[in-house]
């Protein structure tokens, strides 16, 4: 069986993935359990749609998660800028 080593190349990229993936895993988890809801947003794309399992209703866009998400985070301005 032969095998195909990876080039040094692909292989920093791929860790480079690998880091980017962790940072912002990272940044959603401090997020999540904190209070400010800015850097979630910021991951979010404008037209997400996000499922709540236990009832099947879909939120769809940046507006309607935030409106759910007023009973736990300080709420920004759609479309403002972190400083």
């Amino acid at each position: 069986m032969k095998t195909n080593p990876m080039s040094e190349t692909d292989l920093q990229a791929r860790m480079q993935r690998i880091e980017d993936n962790l940072q912002m895993m990272h940044t959603y988890f401090d997020a999540l359990f904190g209070k400010d809801l800015t850097p979630i947003l910021e991951m979010f794309d404008d037209h997400i749609e996000w499922l709540i399992v236990p009832t099947g209703d879909t939120l769809k866009g940046k507006e309607q998660n935030v409106k759910l998400a007023s009973n736990h985070w300080r709420l920004p301005q759609i479309g403002s800028r972190r400083s």
